[in-house]
């Protein structure tokens, strides 16, 4: 894991009000990208928010840069990366029962979030799926409404996605203008998520669909978008890339929104390129399964001497076998919304499955309608604001 650069130092507080502060935990960019970002972003345009404090406990699907990356998120006045959160919920230093705050989970593992309540005396409000100890939850923020029908938490409020604020913000360009991707159609987007771990089997697999896709359309143009904590100075598989594809980094939505189709990893951003009506194939090489992330006690097979590797690799083919769909905007419709191209990825079947998408000029977007509704962000402002100021809560 990539060791986070230094974080810069601690804002003073505004003293000229009660001290206000929520406590939020996260552990992925996949959430500070798409949950937490348009969240602190609406909630700063607020008068007198509240200070936050981000908490990044240890987790194997993070890359080790989120402590940093949300350090200069707005509000943010102090960030505990995994040791110092360990630390922190375990003996507490900071946190104490002072003013008033929330504890706000928008991922990892909600027992964290829970020994902040308890540290803190603060409520609980979760964020996503129906959480697990629900009984300890003060308020379910449920993402989709199948969430909010399976909640058993007491206290329970349909937010919606708040991925959706990310769309909002970059709204789709009139007759698809373009303003960074390079001239030629179509136009290709390549996205390898946000872990430099897979970069070197990604890219060159990049490099050759790109030419077989290029055969087939001579006008065509390439990007590839990286994260921006992934620089191209410090990253060693840049030189992967072919002259054929441009890099970009940090700029992933706006590339979305320019571009024809894409092909991504499994990921957050497979439903932002649904929201945006794009047209999208997923792909999930399994040359090296023994490189994937697992979720729970799969994850700290690996570390077990000799046999570890292999363990997590069967584990890992296992899992991808018995699974019908691994792109998160074919769960949620379970059915085909993005073709996948799972295993052996041969840059034939990809093109072939771009082509055949791109016959259709028009991408359906399945999720609309009050069960995807807009403004999350909003709305999870105004409720937070709301609390601080004490007002009647919707539940």
């Amino acid at each position: 894991m990539a060791t986070p650069s230094k974080l810069p130092p601690v804002p003073l507080l505004d003293t000229s009000f009660p001290e206000k502060r929520i406590l939020l935990t996260v552990n992925s960019q996949g959430e500070l990208y798409y949950w937490v970002a348009p969240f602190l972003r609406t909630l700063a345009s607020y008068d007198k928010a509240p200070e936050v404090w981000v908490f990044v406990p240890p987790c194997q699907f993070s890359s080790g840069e989120e402590a940093c990356i949300v350090s200069s998120f707005p509000l943010v006045t102090r960030v505990f990366p995994p040791k110092e959160t360990v630390k922190e919920i375990l003996i507490p230093k900071a946190v104490g029962r002072r003013g008033r705050g929330l504890v706000l989970f928008f991922g990892g593992d909600v027992f964290t979030a829970l020994l902040l309540k308890r540290k803190s005396g603060f409520p609980l409000w979760v964020y996503g799926h129906p959480p697990k100890w629900a009984r300890f939850v003060d308020v379910h923020l449920a993402r989709f409404q199948r969430d909010y029908s399976r909640s058993t938490t007491k206290n329970s409020f349909f937010l919606g996605d708040l991925l959706r604020s990310v769309v909002e913000e970059i709204p789709p360009s009139a007759g698809g203008r373009r303003y960074m991707f390079p001239s030629g159609r179509p136009r290709v987007l390549f996205l390898p998520g946000s872990r430099p771990l897979y970069y070197s089997f990604l890219l060159p697999l990049f490099e050759k669909i790109a030419a077989h896709m290029r055969a087939v359309h001579e006008y065509a143009s390439f990007a590839v978008s990286f994260p921006d904590h992934v620089k191209a100075a410090s990253m060693e598989s840049i030189s992967l890339i072919a002259p054929l594809i441009k890099p970009f980094f940090g700029c992933t939505s706006r590339l979305i929104e320019e571009s024809d189709c894409a092909v991504a990893v499994p990921g957050s951003n497979n439903l932002e390129i649904v929201y945006r009506e794009k047209h999208g194939v997923v792909i999930l090489p399994l040359d090296r399964p023994e490189q994937l992330p697992l979720e729970g006690l799969g994850g700290w097979v690996e570390k077990i001497p000799f046999l570890g590797t292999i363990v997590k690799r069967n584990l890992v083919l296992h899992a991808e076998r018995s699974r019908r769909w691994i792109s998160l905007p074919n769960l949620l419709a379970d059915q085909e919304v993005l073709p996948e191209v799972r295993g052996k990825v041969e840059p034939e079947r990809v093109v072939e499955n771009l082509e055949h998408i791109m016959k259709h000029p028009r991408v359906e977007n399945p999720f609309h309608g009050s069960e995807y509704p807009a403004g999350a962000a909003r709305r999870l402002s105004d409720l937070v604001m709301k609390y601080f100021e004490g007002a009647p809560l919707p539940w």
